[in-house]
């Protein structure tokens, strides 16, 4: 049986599936999974993140689509029974919610859709996320929390290969504390998340990482671990 990890955020449940087939081959699992838990049957969308910026979605955060699969990073859910579904092996997923209104963003926040371009450094998946929630300001941002599951640990996410210096350059510009080892690359997704919540406005104590890390635990999906087919299914249902 796979292994399934249980989440509460405001206005929220969230789960965490482990070695799952893929949503494009297996429609139909993740959705009963979903509605044997309380989503709405009409109101599960499931989500086809993008791997990079060749994908198609990719950073993109629109309204979520029911009817059929849909090919982007995030969504915002606003009625009760509704639900997101998303999957990631070893990219962290986001769940942002806002404390005042009953809706709740989910979002796939691998490092290229984190990755900041040098000609727009804003112009990441979380901006696109916090302006589909209406939050303009720092202080609307201060009603917001996230929950960060699924994400590989930082200590596991090296980038000392030939080349690979490049895919991590942009992020030499945030603090210190977005690497848990500098001379390897080691980066830590969850802390550059924490770094471009803050500078948005949205308090530290607003934001936390909980479940375990796929690389360590043999439960969970990791690519980089062992380069697997399979992923994790995160699955978001509004409750209120």
């Amino acid at each position: 049986m796979a292994t399934v990890h249980t989440f509460h955020t405001p206005h929220a449940i969230v789960y965490l599936q482990g070695r799952q087939p893929r949503i494009g081959d297996e429609p139909a699992l993740s959705k009963q999974f979903a509605q044997v838990r309380g989503a709405n049957r009409n109101l599960i969308a499931q989500l086809i993140v993008a791997r990079d910026h060749n994908s198609l979605g990719f950073k993109g955060v629109y309204p979520p689509a029911f009817d059929r699969l849909n090919y982007q990073d995030g969504a915002v859910i606003k009625t009760a029974g509704s639900a997101v579904i998303l999957q990631t092996a070893d990219c962290p997923t986001v769940i942002l919610s806002h404390r005042r209104k009953a809706q709740v963003a989910v979002f796939h926040a691998g490092r290229p859709a984190l990755t900041p371009d040098p000609r727009c450094p804003s112009c990441t998946v979380i901006e696109n996320v916090v302006q589909r929630l209406g939050v303009i300001t720092k202080e609307d941002a201060v009603h917001l929390e996230a929950l960060v599951i699924g994400d590989i640990c930082g200590q596991h996410f090296k980038h000392d290969a030939l080349g690979a210096e490049a895919l991590i350059a942009p992020f030499r510009r945030f603090p210190e504390t977005v690497f848990t080892d500098s001379a390897t690359g080691s980066l830590s997704l969850y802390e550059v998340i924490k770094h471009e919540l803050m500078s948005r406005g949205v308090p530290e104590g607003h934001i936390r990482r909980d479940g375990p890390c796929p690389y360590e635990d043999e439960g969970l999906a990791s690519y980089r671990r062992n380069k697997t087919e399979l992923r994790n299914t995160i699955t978001v249902i509004l409750t209120s």
